[in-house]
Parts: structure tokens; sequence; C-alpha cells
């Protein structure tokens, strides 16, 4: 996560997923993770999995989906602010390729958008069909040169889709669990 952006708000994150993963296929599996530089690998949340059921499994001590997302929240909080250029594009390789044929993707890529690596500028992704919600913050470094920063995520912005993803940008610190919803829509 950016220096700048509020880690609180993954809280409204977690409650967005927890709505939404209600009117999506089952199961539901959510994945958190911290993108490290580009050498290092994801630090990552083991993944939680939303199977609606009609009646309850007495033997299952398991918690519900909505108090662990919230966990994973807190713990997300724990990485903030994250690493100044994390491998975004090396992270949505990877987590694109792990079922593709099975089922339907939804990044939510909280970051400053650092400048898009050149060598991985023509890495070609076949993100059809993907959900890509952008939330970008700037770092305080960013404050110097605000052109500069809308120009990063409006260049990540196009790559995204010429990744043929569908792509929504709301700014972090902004985020609603409605205007989420709406991007996970694709309104």
């Amino acid at each position: 996560m950016p220096d700048t952006a509020r880690p609180e708000i993954l809280k409204t994150v977690a409650a967005t997923l927890n709505k939404a993963a209600r009117d999506w296929q089952p199961p539901v599996t959510v994945t958190w993770a911290d993108l490290r530089d580009e050498t290092a690998i994801p630090l990552q949340i083991p993944p939680l999995e939303f199977t609606p059921r009609l009646v309850k499994a007495m033997d299952s001590p398991a918690q519900d989906f909505s108090t662990l997302l919230n966990e994973c929240a807190e713990n997300m909080q724990r990485f903030a602010p994250g690493a100044r250029v994390g491998d975004v594009v090396g992270s949505l390789s990877f987590y694109s390729s792990a079922g593709v044929l099975d089922a339907d993707h939804v990044f939510l890529i909280v970051s400053s958008f650092p400048n898009l690596p050149s060598a991985r500028r023509d890495l070609l992704l076949n993100l059809k069909g993907v959900r890509v919600a952008m939330l970008p913050a700037p770092n305080r470094a960013d404050a110097s040169d605000e052109d500069a920063y809308l120009a990063r995520v409006a260049q990540w912005e196009t790559w995204l889709k010429q990744q043929h993803a569908n792509v929504c940008r709301i700014p972090f610190n902004g985020v609603t669990t409605d205007s989420l919803i709406e991007c996970f829509r694709g309104s």
C-alpha cells in the first residue's frame, strides 16, 4: 500500500467482498497478498473460501466469512506502507494463470502504480473476462509531481485494457462499499 493510503479502508474492502460474494458463483475464494519487489515473493495470507450453505454444519468450528475477511484486513494493515515498486505485472501473471479456465477473476490492486517496468511492458497477459479494480493512492514523493503520478496511473489503466481486462478505477482513499460493488459489476 502506498504511504499515503489509510490502511483502515481495507475494512471497507472486506465488507464489500463479503457483500459481493453472496452474488457471485460459489465457491468464492479470496486471497490477500502484499506484493514485494520483483525479486521477492508476495506475502500472502492463506486463501479464504465462501460457499453458502442452507444448513450450518454442527461439527464445524469455522468462523464465518465476514469475520475471516475482517481478520485478513486487519492483518494486511501491518504491511502498510508496502513496497514502493511491487511486482504488480508478475503477480497478475501468476494469479491469472491459476485456475484461469474454471473461474472468474477480480483483482483489486491498491498501489501508487510506479512506472511500468520496460521489461514488463511487452509481456502479454490474457486478462479477458478479468475485472481489475484499480485503487490508486499516491506516495508522498508523488506530491512533487502530481501530473507524473496521474500519467503513470493512466498508463497502467491503458496497459491493463490492452491485456483485455475490464478496468475500473476508484481512488483508494475514496473507496466506499457502493463504489466498489459498482466497480465489480462493471458499472
